[in-house]
């Protein structure tokens, strides 16, 4: 497995397998994140880990859906949100003392649901058989 394209490259396709550790590995980093920032109520450094852990996050996300053939809006509509709720908890426009605004809820609901969405279509469903616009199937052989 090339780990260096699996987070950082944008191009090709991924199977469920390869995202599944992948998303793996992101939970533990998350998981640092959250003890090394919010878990010391510092939300504005866990916001900017969060944004630096959304660059591979988006990486593995954008193959798994090419591997899909799911439009790159859906992906792309999830990293803005996430972009828009960091920016919020960062410049402090989200709400004050662990309560969140409505404001952070316009953007927090629908980031959620599209999340969610994403788990289980990218996570449990098969990619499209043989090759599609974004290159082999990744399940094929190679011979």
């Amino acid at each position: 497995m090339d780990w260096r394209h699996l987070f950082f490259g944008f191009d090709g396709r991924i199977a469920r397998t390869p995202y599944w550790i992948a998303m793996a590995i992101m939970f533990v980093a998350e998981l640092v994140a959250y003890a090394l920032s919010y878990g010391r109520g510092d939300d504005r450094l866990g916001a900017l880990l969060d944004l630096v852990l959304l660059y591979p996050e988006a990486a593995v996300l954008f193959k798994r859906a090419h591997d899909r053939d799911m439009p790159d809006k859906v992906v792309a509509g999830y990293v803005a949100l996430s972009i828009v709720l960091s920016g919020l908890t960062i410049f402090g426009l989200g709400g004050v003392d662990d309560r969140p605004n409505g404001l952070y809820w316009l953007v927090a609901l629908p980031c959620m649901a599209l999340a969610l969405y994403l788990f289980v279509d990218l996570g449990f469903r098969r990619g499209v058989s043989g090759p599609n616009r974004h290159g082999p199937d990744p399940l094929q052989v190679k011979t």
